[in-house]
């Protein structure tokens, strides 16, 4: 079931549905290895032959790099506030997702199932997800 409501106030202000979701065409999902930017540009990152690289787009400057002998992370998406989301992969299969931050590669969360990775509206900043257990929008922090 899905319904509407006003973000600021929480208040249900439609009526509920019952359907399906589907990726945004405008969310920055990652499928095909290219790079994936912050809504602001300040921060760029792309899979490379060592795992992920993160940079800065306005000056170029390589803010950090995966080495050989990290485990491999595929960049998917990153949050308003720089948090980047991406996918290890054991052989050719995802092996898990995780949450890194951008600026200085700490993993924030490891283990993460795939349907919980968010998913960000550019206008307004805010994620999403979807569970089993219901939709769920939130601020991202700073």
């Amino acid at each position: 079931m899905t319904a509407t409501y006003d973000i600021a106030s929480g208040k249900q202000v439609g009526g509920s549905s019952k359907y399906s979701y589907e990726d945004s065409p405008a969310d920055t999902v990652n499928t095909e290895g290219s790079s994936v930017f912050t809504p602001d540009h300040s921060l760029a990152a792309a899979h490379t032959e060592q795992g992920t690289a993160v940079w800065q787009p306005a000056d170029g400057k390589e803010v950090w790099a995966q080495k050989e002998g990290e485990k491999a992370m595929q960049p998917l998406r990153f949050s308003p506030n720089g948090i980047l989301y991406g996918t290890t992969k054991d052989g050719f299969s995802p092996s898990g997702f995780l949450a890194v931050d951008g600026r200085t590669k700490k993993v924030l969360a490891k283990s993460l199932p795939e349907e919980n990775i968010p998913l960000f509206s550019q206008p307004s900043g805010y994620g999403y997800i979807s569970t089993q257990k219901g939709f769920f929008v939130f601020p991202a922090q700073g």
